[in-house]
C-alpha cells in the first residue's frame, strides 16, 4: 500500500531539514525527502531506520510499502516544512506488494521504489537524472529535489582526529592493523574493489575478494570501512550510470564479505560534481574529504617530508578544539610498510604520525565517532546486486 504524508508550514519547527546521519524527531526536525527517521532519532536509509519504530511523522517509513514524503521543495532552503500531528493516507489501486529496487519495474502495476530511488518515466527504479527528472513518477518514489550530498572535510566532535587510509586493501594493510591494535587506535579505510593504480607501488595488486580476510578483520576490530569506488574511478569523468555501477559493484562485494554495506564514501581524487553528488545523496552516502594531506600519495616525497606536513598542518591547533580528517594511503611502503624486512629499520609514516598525534593529546578516532554518528553501515538490499549490464563479481 502506498501512503502519502501531508505537510504544513510551521514557523516554530526546527530548521533545516535533517540530512543523512543527522538526528531527527520532535525536537530535531524532519528528515529530507527519501530519508527515514529511525526509532532512535537518526535519518538514514537502512532497514533499521525505515522499519520497526520508524517515525513516520518525521520521514519516510517502509513497512511492506513506502510512505512517500511530499517533495514540493526544490532544495534545503525550505526549512520550515514539518509534518502535521496527523497524516492522511490514500490507497493505490491495485495495491502492489513489496518495494522495488534498482533496475526493477515500478509504478501503479508494480509498486513503489525503495527509499532513495526514483521511479522513472519508463517505469524503472534508478538514481540517475534519467530516472529522477522529466516524467519521474512522484507517487512511486522520490523525484529530483535538487539535494546534493554534502562533502564533509573535518570532524564534528571537537578534539578528534580521524586518520583515514585510501586505495586498499593491500599487502601492507595487515601490518598496519597490527600496529593500530598495539596502540589501541581505530582508523578508517576507504576501500577499492580493484584498484589497478596500485601497480605504481611495486607491490602485488590484489582485489578486495583476495584480501577479504583483511577487510573483515578491520571491520571486526572496530575500524570504519567506507567505499572508495570499485576501480578508483574519477566519478566526474564518467556518466551517471557508471557512477552508480562503481558504487553498487563495491556494495555487492561488501555485502558478501561483511554482511553490511558502508554508507560512507570518499570520491577518488576528492572529485565530485553536481550530478554525482545528487546520486550519492540518493544512494544514502556520507561523502567525506579531508583537511590534512601529508601528500603521501607522491612517492617522490620522503617520510620525513610527509611527517613534517602533519606538524605544519596541525601543530598550531589546540587538541581541545581541532577537528581533523587526514588523507593517507595504505598501499605505499612509505606510509604503511610494517613487514619485517623493512620495519623497524624504516619507520613508516603511519606510526610516526599517529605516535605524534597521541603524544600531543589528540583523540584519534574512526570516522563515525569523528562525525558523532552511529556506525556508518546499512543492511544489504537487492540494489546491491544490480550492476547494470556488467557483472557484479
Amino acid at each position: 500500500m502506498t501512503t502519502t504524508s501531508t505537510f504544513i508550514t510551521n514557523s516554530l519547527s526546527p530548521t533545516p531539514l535533517r540530512q543523512l546521519n543527522e538526528q531527527c524527531g520532535a525536537s530535531d526536525g524532519t528528515c529530507a525527502p527519501g530519508l527515514c527517521c529511525s526509532e532512535w532519532g537518526w535519518c538514514g536509509y537502512s532497514s533499521d531506520h525505515c522499519t520497526g519504530g520508524c517515525q513516520k511523522l518525521f520521514g519516510t517509513c517502509s513497512e511492506g510499502a513506502t510512505t512517500i514524503i511530499s517533495s514540493t521543495t526544490s532544495d534545503t532552503s525550505s526549512s520550515t516544512i514539518q509534518p502535521t500531528s496527523t497524516a492522511t493516507s490514500t490507497t493505490a489501486t491495485p495495491t502492489p506488494t513489496g518495494l522495488r529496487y534498482l533496475d526493477e519495474q515500478c509504478g501503479s502495476k508494480y509498486g513503489s521504489c525503495a527509499p532513495g530511488l526514483c521511479c522513472g518515466q519508463t517505469g524503472y527504479c534508478g538514481y540517475t537524472s534519467g530516472h529522477c527528472s522529466a516524467g519521474c513518477q512522484k507517487d512511486f518514489g522520490i523525484c529530483d529535489n535538487k539535494i546534493e550530498a554534502e562533502v564533509i572535510t573535518g570532524c564534528k566532535a571537537p578534539g578528534t582526529f580521524a586518520v583515514t587510509y585510501d586505495d586498499g586493501p593491500s599487502v601492507l594493510t595487515s601490518g598496519l592493523l597490527d600496529y593500530l591494535d598495539e596502540v589501541k587506535v581505530k582508523a578508517t579505510f576507504f576501500v577499492n574493489g580493484n584498484n589497478r593504480k596500485n601497480g605504481d607501488t611495486g607491490n602485488p595488486m590484489l582485489t578486495i575478494y583476495e584480501l577479504a580476510d583483511v577487510v573483515r578483520r578491520a571491520y571486526n576490530s572496530g575500524h570504519q570501512i567506507c567505499s572508495h569506488t570499485w576501480a578508483h574511478t574519477d566519478i566526474i569523468t564518467v556518466n551517471e550510470e557508471e557512477v552508480v555501477y562503481e558504487m553498487t559493484r563495491l556494495n555487492h562485494a561488501f555485502s558478501k564479505i561483511l554482511g553490511k554495506v558502508p554508507t560512507c564514501m570518499r570520491p577518488p581524487y576528492g572529485d565530485t560534481d553536481g550530478p554525482s553528488r545528487k546520486i550519492l545523496y540518493k544512494m544514502g552516502y556520507t561523502v567525506v574529504s579531508w583537511n590534512v594531506d601529508p601528500v603521501d600519495w607522491n612517492p617522490v616525497n620522503s617520510i620525513d617530508e610527509m611527517y613534517q606536513e602533519y606538524i605544519d598542518q596541525t601543530g598550531s591547533t589546540s587538541t581541545k578544539v581541532g577537528k581533523f580528517i587526514s588523507l593517507n594511503h595504505d598501499v605505499w611502503n612509505t606510509t604503511a610498510d610494517f613487514r619485517p624486512e623493512s620495519y623497524p629499520k624504516t619507520i613508516p609514516l603511519a606510526k610516526r604520525s599517529i605516535d605524534y598525534l597521541l603524544e600531543r593529546g589528540w583523540k584519534v578516532v574512526n570516522l563515525a565517532e569523528c562525525l558523532q554518528s552511529p556506525p556508518l553501515y546499512r543492511d544489504p538490499n537487492p540494489s546491491d546486486s544490480k550492476c547494470g549490464t556488467k557483472a557484479c563479481v
